[in-house]
């Protein structure tokens, strides 16, 4: 054979080989828009949540987009056209949660934006999509090969934040050093145990008094009578929880934690860095503290790196909480499902009749019940050990999802468990619900503080703080003066016994509450700093806005 020859049968070879997996790739395109959806709902959530999460999520999405192709494929003799429809299937199944409510939020579409509408609708797009290829079947194989391009671009795009975001934290699993500056040194003698309380979203006296008609002079009447100060001109530095305790938990404005950089966004994970590698926690060990923290079910706060974590799933007084299965959807999984066509069925059925699905959306609730109630519950048992501890509790509350009634009864709910609900309602709704979650909140505050006080014999530092105040009336998009000084305006109380006894001024701001408390009670802190509130409508400071304290 001539080396002609050779060389035309082995580039036929190649050619050969080549179109083989090419077409096999091909097949992959339904599958690959499929997984998308769940990894590019992860991506967008990287910093929030454990990427373990979503594998049910991922799996489910696999099985499906295999499942499609193949049942399309035994219908379709053409393979181009077997591609196209189950792409087009998938695509229909993922995107129409996001349809609908894009619809449901665009006021000229909102009258169509039901299921019984937009469900026939994705038929006739899947009906009109065989029409096109059995008019016109020379299309089916461009449009294959442009799919199949389109649908790998598309994944690797959460695929590649993932991975970055994952390769970063093992690189730098302790985030970064925020240990500077004075700390005072290790003392003798029997310190105070520390309780830093966070009340998410747990507003001033005076705006939930103008904003929400609630008059909470009970409460803070009864801080007062076991010797808590209140600052009543109190402000948060930051709108948003994350950006909150990443500040107050090292003592310091972002912009000098993070070391001067403006903070994108949608970077979330420095902020989570900046959280589980606190500075408060590194003074207080080095103080001889132990720390002690919480399972919260909001990751970035879930402080694994404390030298106790504890968790409600094996204690007692959290069993029973929840009528649902041990199969219930995690809250990843819920918000999932409703980016996709199974919210049609679901919302049709089990929302309407109960039963299983009515399982299925309580189970995130009442596991968040179990764990606000764990959390206040275990306090007192923590008081008055032999080696003291610096606590840190962050209550979701009353901060939505609202699971408390006035009286500590569950509260039913029509859509899967998510935290981040304060456009739940209306406002009407929204205010009553509030009001009621705080004033149980209310109640099992009192009785755990007394518990407290009694076990410590009065020698306990408790700091009862909100992260920012409630944001169920704010516009993000456009928020007035007076809407941002509502939201930045807190609740901040303060049981300092000893020499801290009178020294937590009106307008105190977390940034620097223990840089006072560790002047006053430890005899050394790093100093304080002016006290500014900055609003931001997402997580990042790059564009924040300075709140003048009067709400001007």
């Amino acid at each position: 054979m001539s080396s002609e020859a050779r060389d035309g049968s082995a580039r036929a070879i190649r050619a050969g080989a080549l179109g083989r997996v090419g077409g096999a790739l091909l097949w992959t395109a339904p599958t690959a828009f499929a997984v998308y959806a769940p990894l590019a709902l992860l991506a967008a959530n990287i910093g929030h949540i454990p990427p373990e999460v979503a594998l049910r999520s991922v799996a489910f999405s696999l099985t499906l987009g295999i499942a499609v192709t193949a049942a399309v494929a035994l219908l379709v003799r053409s393979k181009e056209s077997a591609i196209v429809l189950a792409s087009g299937a998938v695509l229909a199944f993922f995107s129409y949660g996001h349809i609908y409510d894009s619809l449901r939020g665009w006021d000229p579409a909102a009258a169509i934006a039901r299921h019984r509408f937009l469900v026939p609708l994705a038929g006739v797009f899947f009906l009109l999509l065989v029409y096109i290829l059995l008019r016109r079947p020379r299309l089916a194989q461009p449009l294959a090969r442009w799919l199949t391009a389109f649908a790998w671009v598309l994944l690797a795009f959460p695929l590649l934040a993932i991975i970055q975001d994952q390769a970063q934290r093992a690189a730098d699993p302790a985030g970064m050093d925020t240990t500077g500056g004075t700390v005072p040194d290790p003392i003798d003698g029997i310190p105070p145990d520390v309780f830093y309380i966070i009340l998410d979203g747990y507003g001033r006296q005076d705006v939930l008094a103008d904003s929400y008609g609630y008059d909470n002079d009970a409460f803070l009447d009864f801080l007062t009578s076991r010797g808590f100060e209140v600052a009543d001109q109190a402000m948060s530095n930051y709108s948003q929880t994350l950006l909150s305790l990443a500040s107050s938990l090292n003592m310091d404005y972002l912009d000098e934690v993070l070391g001067g950089a403006g903070l994108d966004p949608s970077a979330h994970r420095p902020l989570g860095d900046e959280i589980l590698d606190n500075r408060l926690f590194d003074t207080f060990r080095r103080l001889g503290y132990s720390t002690t923290a919480f399972e919260t079910g909001y990751y970035p706060t879930e402080l694994t790196s404390a030298d106790h974590y504890l968790a409600p799933e094996n204690d007692p007084r959290s069993r029973g909480l929840s009528g649902a299965s041990a199969a219930g959807l995690n809250e990843f999984e819920g918000i999932f499902l409703q980016t996709t066509m199974a919210s049609a069925p679901f919302d049709l059925y089990a929302r309407g009749f109960g039963g299983w699905g009515s399982d299925l959306i309580e189970r995130g609730y009442d596991e968040h019940r179990a764990r606000v109630l764990f959390t206040l519950s275990s306090l007192s048992e923590i008081a008055g050990q032999a080696e003291p501890e610096f606590v840190f509790a962050h209550v979701v509350s009353p901060h939505p999802p609202f699971v408390f009634g006035p009286e500590g009864e569950r509260i039913p709910h029509d859509s899967f468990y998510t935290m981040s609900g304060d456009e739940c309602c209306e406002r009407d709704d929204y205010a009553e619900r509030y009001v009621g979650q705080m004033t149980y909140l209310n109640q099992v505050l009192m009785a755990e503080i007394d518990e407290i006080l009694k076990v410590s014999g009065g020698n306990a530092i408790i700091i009862l703080q909100g992260d920012h105040g409630p944001g169920g009336f704010l516009d993000w998009e456009n928020p007035s003066p007076s809407a941002m000084h509502d939201r930045m305006a807190i609740l901040l109380a303060a049981h300092l016994p000893g020499s801290a006894a009178g020294t937590l001024y009106p307008s105190v701001t977390p940034v620097n509450l223990f840089r006072l408390i560790l002047d006053r009670t430890f005899g050394g802190g790093p100093g304080l700093l002016e006290d500014v509130s900055y609003f931001s409508a997402g997580e990042g400071i790059s564009n924040a806005i300075r709140v003048d304290p009067s709400g001007g």
